[in-house]
């Protein structure tokens, strides 16, 4: 997928996300499967009309944040 007008690249951001995730308390098996999600989300999403940039916030909203290990 390319960037938008804004710059906005979802493999970018997809990528950014999957390092965060697994610097949480997540196993890399978990990133993989919760990226899956991620991803069904994202398309679900743009089949509504949305664009990359929307798609992706809202399906990292609803994917939820990592839980990290201090």
């Amino acid at each position: 997928m390319e960037p938008t007008q804004t710059g906005f690249s979802l493999n970018e951001e997809i990528s950014n996300w999957q390092n965060i995730m697994l610097n949480g308390a997540l196993t890399p098996d978990d990133v993989t499967e919760l990226t899956q999600h991620l991803n069904d989300e994202i398309i679900e999403l743009q089949s509504k009309g949305l664009n990359d940039e929307e798609s992706w916030l809202v399906a990292r909203h609803r994917i939820g944040s990592p839980v990290m290990i201090n």
